[in-house]
């Protein structure tokens, strides 16, 4: 059984234990004991190891670091075609997946509008969930420059397109290094 979801206890994986042979946790942010089989974690930072030793089972298969990253295999064929960015921004992607609660969306967006730079189209990907979706609404529907989408699973033609880009350090930083994006992560 595979758990990517952050917000399940130990409880949870221990009773579905009864019903699977084994189970797997995905999880960026360990911050809980955890009772899996295989644990998998994407990111690489001594602490966040150190911290997987102490929450993880000992017998359990540990796989940490970005090579164990679940990237679409089109990111493989892509990076071969891209050509690296340079030069002049013309086209700026803000996201930073999920709801967004620290607000990093907002504050980025109200950074970048201050340049008075209307000549530089602003792609904005936020969960219509988001508590600052209504005034990041308010604030694109006064820009031109300014396209509001829903947060999407799928962000590559906009990646693509895009000469620089604003998030967080999920999975999409690396999707965006595979690109070959430049971009400003800011880890929540």
């Amino acid at each position: 059984f595979i758990i990517d979801n952050p917000n399940l206890s130990i409880d949870w994986e221990t009773e579905i234990r009864n019903y699977c042979q084994k189970v797997v946790v995905i999880n960026d942010t360990p911050d809980r004991k955890y009772d899996c089989d295989i644990f998998l974690n994407h990111h690489y930072k001594k602490y966040i190891h150190q911290k997987d030793d102490e929450l993880i089972p000992e017998n359990s298969s540990k796989l940490i670091g970005s090579e164990f990253a679940l990237l679409d295999p089109i990111y493989n064929t892509l990076q071969r075609k891209i050509t690296h960015k340079k030069g002049r921004i013309n086209n700026i992607l803000i996201s930073f997946s999920g709801k967004d609660r620290e607000g990093m969306t907002l504050k980025t967006l109200d950074a970048i509008v201050s340049l008075n730079r209307e000549d530089i189209k602003i792609n904005v990907f936020v969960n219509y969930n988001s508590p600052d979706f209504i005034k990041i609404q308010k604030k694109a529907n006064n820009f031109k420059n300014i396209n509001l989408f829903n947060y999407q699973n799928n962000l590559i033609p906009f990646m693509l397109k895009a000469d620089y880009a604003f998030g967080g350090g999920d999975i999409n930083v690396l999707e965006r290094c595979c690109l070959g994006l430049p971009s400003t992560v800011i880890y929540l």
